[in-house]
């Protein structure tokens, strides 16, 4: 197992910026068994190479999250959407209890390379869909708080709150910050966290 590697702040101008492709000397192996090690350690069902200082066009994630297959994707492309779109919660690692209702496609077609790499033409729906979507745009060099669509954001602590203002400009939301004391919130929590159904995981991309 090798070191977890830590999480980049919202901030860092690291994960602002587009990732072309794969670099010839990338060793693959060691940046997807890092990938797999950070994951597994912050709990989540995603993990691009960025939001940890890896600046690699590659991510992992759990192509299903209840035998916990991961999925391990290096120079990812999505050639087709559905027209068809689904408005879920959705949460991200990089900022820790934040959570925004984000519309995507419902399907999508993908291509993409394995660690040894051989290509891939898939076709997702559902949560993998929305997961490969998520950890895509890390690669795009944007997230999940610019494709905002409702005005509703979760924010537990103080200290959440900041990272979040600190990383976004959010004139253009109003934003709504609750607490996870507060029992006029529990049932959004729960339902948020009811999308993934292992246990430990916090749908955190």
């Amino acid at each position: 197992m090798s070191e977890v590697s830590k999480l980049l702040e919202p901030n860092n101008r690291a994960l602002r910026v587009r990732i072309e492709s794969v670099s010839k000397d990338c060793d693959r192996e060691k940046v997807r068994q890092d990938l797999i090690d950070s994951m597994e350690h912050y709990q989540g069902v995603g993990l691009s190479a960025n939001q940890i200082g890896i600046m690699e066009r590659v991510f992992i994630m759990y192509e299903d999250v209840n035998t916990r297959k991961i999925l391990t994707c290096f120079n990812p492309n999505i050639i087709e959407t559905s027209k068809e779109e689904i408005l879920i919660d959705e949460g991200c690692l990089t900022y820790p209890g934040v959570w925004l209702k984000v519309k995507r496609p419902i399907a999508i077609k993908v291509e993409f390379e394995d660690e040894k790499g051989e290509k891939y033409e898939r076709e997702f729906q559902g949560l993998t869909s929305r997961i490969f979507q998520h950890e895509y745009d890390h690669m795009e060099g944007t997230d999940f708080t610019q494709k905002v669509s409702n005005d509703t954001v979760f924010f537990p602590t103080h200290k959440q709150r900041s990272a979040y203002r600190h990383a976004q400009s959010i004139k253009y939301y109003r934003i709504k910050l609750v607490r996870t004391n507060n029992p006029c919130y529990q049932p959004q929590y729960a339902r948020m966290r009811s999308i993934c159904t292992n246990e430990g995981l916090s749908l955190q991309l």
